[in-house]
């Protein structure tokens, strides 16, 4: 139970830090997955006249980009600065020998923070 606490508090840490905007990739809402489309257009624009291989390539790596900046379980723990947070929790139902799932979360914000 402790340990469960502790990573609870630790998680809590990083969505205030991180404000993610969903906790999935399938949970993105419609204007997100807009902004990362458009912003995709503008790139593959950009990548005009280069191999159709290299296109694909560039676009996805963009893709992944926006949703380890968006997608909470796809980001960057900010306490240790390299683990992704779905492998924070793998890792952490491994260790206490039960899974450790994260269903939801809420991030309360006061004004523009």
């Amino acid at each position: 139970k402790a340990e469960l606490e502790k990573l609870g508090k630790s998680l809590a840490m990083h969505v205030a830090a991180a404000k993610p905007q969903s906790l999935d990739v399938p949970s993105l809402g419609e204007k997100a997955l807009e902004a990362i489309e458009s912003f995709l257009v503008a790139t593959k624009a950009k990548l005009e006249g280069k191999p159709q291989q290299a296109i694909d390539k560039a676009l996805e790596g963009h893709r992944a980009k926006l949703h380890g900046e968006m997608v909470l379980l796809e980001q960057i723990f900010v306490i240790d600065g390299q683990t992704k947070i779905k492998d924070l929790l793998a890792a952490s139902s491994k260790e206490l020998g039960h899974e450790v799932k994260l269903a939801q979360y809420a991030r309360l914000s006061i004004g523009n923070a």
